[in-house]
């Protein structure tokens, strides 16, 4: 039988202070096949609405933050 590794497993095995500027340079990290990845995948999994966004298109963003942290329209 094959058991499924928690997500969470590699917290208790990389340093917290390690593991916390991996996410944080990841998050920042402008490679398009990366950055657009990430933020489809958040899509699938999240109910976004990018049509309250002033940037709708999600290859637009320069990174996984610029998306995290979008800007509203008025």
């Amino acid at each position: 039988m094959k058991t499924k590794l928690n997500p969470s497993f590699w917290q208790y095995l990389i340093p917290q202070h390690l593991l916390s500027r991996l996410f944080g340079k990841l998050a920042y990290c402008e490679w398009p096949w990366f950055k657009n990845w990430a933020i489809q995948h958040f899509l699938k999994k999240y109910p976004v609405n990018l049509s309250e966004a002033i940037i709708t298109n999600p290859k637009e963003f320069g990174h996984f933050n610029d998306f995290f942290t979008r800007a509203l329209k008025p």
